[in-house]
């Protein structure tokens, strides 16, 4: 638990991140689902509600 703590602090001061992988946009929730699925990126798969 002490290790969690620490990570948390560390990421709420900005000095650990995560690596994103790629960012799909809400209607393609499906795609980023199936990339999960195959674990066909590296890092972390973000959905995106904005409309841009």
């Amino acid at each position: 638990m002490r290790l969690a703590g620490h990570a948390l602090a560390e990421a709420a001061a900005g000095r650990l991140r995560p690596g994103i992988g790629r960012v799909y946009p809400l209607e393609q929730a499906a795609e980023a689902h199936t990339a999960i699925e195959e674990r066909s990126l590296l890092g972390k798969v973000l959905l995106s509600a904005r409309e841009e």
